[in-house]
């Protein structure tokens, strides 16, 4: 029964790598564009690739700063993150508080309701299983006429799909948070779905301040979100959590840098492989001690899959996050 289950597994695990991944463009959030007015003046920095800010609502008044810009000290891999900050929009009869958003699609001003603006989305057909990635969060709570409001962060990511005269919600991966995050943290965000179907369209969100819309306007004057390193993952194993070894095994650390660890209960030859989400082979190697080191150096930061096999039968199998 445990080999057939197994085979059943490797199964899994090959026909997995045929899904076709797609994943976010600029998801280290390196590129960045210069940004003009219609006289040729600077304005400001704005992400590439398919992003869009809300920093054009910072032109409305040239003494506003703008709500997303490059983050070039605190990055978690390259030389760029987001940085996100919440600010007033000067004038206004003293200000209206912005909360600062990045996110797939396209910004048109629309004053009636700052989150209207946003154009969600881009074309988009796969099925990933997590939203994974790091962020730091740095709340300023709100002055609500007296009443204290703790400032709080979204980051998600929506999958839909237009059918019958309307677009209907296919899959969310969904976090929001209040909590100080002062050094970078790693997220992984599963992906919940109400339907087999593939989507047409995929938005990802990065807000600072979740509820800075009308009627409330809420939005901690100051608060810092900043988000690097986001990708969407594909585990063909179908599994959030590893599969259980038919060893008694560790592989550490997890997430790793730059050496894996593997220590495993038992005296056979094994074989060790590991996956990009996209399928690709990019690390193999035969293990024949109860100790084995993987020099990992050479892989980008991301998700990966990682199968143990002996005789050709899967002996073991999860995920491994490289910073």
């Amino acid at each position: 029964m445990r080999t057939n289950l197994l085979l059943i597994i490797s199964v899994i695990l090959f026909l997995g790598f045929n899904i076709k991944a797609q994943n976010l463009e600029n998801n280290s959030f390196e590129n960045w564009v210069d940004d003009f007015d219609a006289n040729g003046d600077f304005l400001y920095q704005e992400l590439g690739g398919y992003w869009t800010t809300n920093n054009l609502v910072s032109t409305v008044n040239s003494e506003t700063t703008p709500f997303v810009t490059p983050e070039t000290e605190r990055v978690q891999d390259g030389d760029r993150a987001i940085r996100l900050e919440s600010n007033f929009l000067v004038g206004f009869g003293g200000g209206l508080p912005v909360g600062a958003l990045a996110g797939v699609g396209e910004f048109e001003l629309n004053f009636a309701n700052q989150f209207e603006s946003y154009i969600e989305g881009k074309p988009f057909t796969s099925r990933p299983t997590q939203l994974t990635g790091y962020y730091i969060y740095e709340p300023v709570d709100i002055d609500d006429e007296g009443t204290i409001v703790e400032d709080e962060c979204e980051i998600y990511t929506y999958l839909t799909k237009y059918s019958n005269n309307k677009r209907d919600t296919l899959g969310v991966a969904y976090f929001s948070s209040k909590e100080t995050v002062s050094d970078y943290q790693y997220l992984q965000i599963p992906f919940e779905y109400t339907s087999e179907e593939a989507p047409d369209t995929m938005f990802t969100v990065f807000a600072a301040s979740k509820a800075a819309a009308p009627p409330l306007y809420y939005a901690g004057i100051g608060t810092v979100l900043i988000v690097d390193n986001f990708n969407l993952s594909y585990d063909p194993v179908n599994i959030s959590a590893p599969l259980v070894p038919l060893y008694e095994m560790n592989l550490y650390p997890n997430p790793v840098a730059d050496y894996l660890q593997l220590d495993i209960d038992h005296n056979s030859v094994l074989d060790f492989e590991l996956f990009s989400m996209d399928g690709k082979s990019v690390l193999k190697e035969t293990i024949l001690t109860k100790q084995h080191i993987f020099n990992i150096q050479h892989l980008t930061s991301g998700t990966y899959v990682y199968r143990i096999s002996e005789n050709e039968k899967t002996v073991a199998g999860g995920q491994v996050s490289v910073k």
